[in-house]
């Protein structure tokens, strides 16, 4: 062969080498994972266990919230909390009714109740993604009965809806610890400032002072005039607790004693009288002792 042919077949050989190369390795490449995958979420059914927890959840936020909404703002009435117990509070149809609301709109709003959002459960169609908000507010007035209650297949074909579980990413783990975190520390600081008296001993002994100083008491009473502080409202059972406090005071005299109920308000950072009520005058019998200040 001469060898101006050969020069030409080598250099068809290598241009046909060069054109086939990048197809050859875009066709190996074709079927690899990425290196850096990113990861999906896995949705499975959310079991029953878990949508009951949800509910239970979501049943104590509402009735927190409804608690909050009539005491703060007046929503539906005022809730009067300062009863001898909590059980008139639980029987206040007002009340019920305010949470029962909360309960059938809790998923209305985001499509996930915070119960659920908490838990990695979401409610999704039949394609895979969240419902829109005319099937969310559909699912609120069917879940009058407990969704939770009926087999998630059947509920799938029937209504075309599912909860499913997920895997929360990072960022959804550390926000969840957060949030949990922080509501622990709430719930710590609202017990701990519920149990605590309504007004101190110091401000109660100041406004006692000032009502020895009414000139009919010594009339009524006799001198000189004494006088005891008995139990404070707690702050859970005193409606506006941050500005009103009531306690129990009893005067002595010699020739009677005077009890009754003291509600104060703090005005300007200092506590004044508002009102006295159960207003109760006991005559002090002859052979009875007086009985000092204690």
């Amino acid at each position: 062969m001469p060898r101006g042919d050969a020069l030409r077949n080598a250099l068809r050989t290598a241009r046909i080498r060069n054109a086939a190369g990048p197809r050859v390795l875009l066709r190996r490449s074709v079927g690899r994972p990425p290196l850096n995958p990113k990861p999906r979420r896995t949705r499975t059914p959310a079991p029953r266990l878990l949508r009951f927890a949800a509910l239970s959840l979501d049943a104590m936020l509402a009735f927190l919230t409804a608690v909050a909404a009539r005491v703060f703002f007046g929503v539906g009435g005022a809730l009067d909390i300062g009863a001898a117990s909590a059980l008139p509070a639980l029987l206040d149809v007002q009340l019920f009714a305010l949470t029962l609301l909360l309960i059938w709109l809790r998923d209305v709003p985001l499509g996930a109740s915070p119960a659920k959002w908490l838990l990695c459960l979401t409610v999704i169609g039949r394609d895979g993604r969240r419902l829109g908000p005319g099937r969310r507010l559909l699912r609120a007035l069917v879940g009058i009965v407990p969704l939770a209650l009926v087999r998630p297949d059947v509920e799938r074909r029937v209504f075309g809806w599912r909860v499913v579980s997920y895997s929360p990413s990072r960022t959804g783990l550390v926000s969840r610890t957060a949030l949990t975190a922080g509501a622990a520390v709430f719930s710590v600081t609202w017990a701990f400032e519920t149990v605590r008296p309504s007004i101190g001993r110091g401000a109660a002994r100041d406004l006692a002072e000032v009502l020895l100083d009414d000139p009919l008491l010594p009339r009524t009473l006799g001198e000189p005039l004494h006088y005891e502080i008995g139990s404070v409202t707690r702050r859970a059972r005193q409606p506006g607790a941050s500005h009103r406090a009531s306690f129990r005071l009893r005067i002595l005299g010699p020739n009677a004693r005077q009890d009754m109920v003291v509600h104060a308000r703090k005005v300007d950072g200092a506590w004044t009288l508002e009102e006295l009520t159960e207003i109760e005058v006991t005559v002090a019998e002859a052979d009875t002792p007086h009985v000092a200040r204690r």
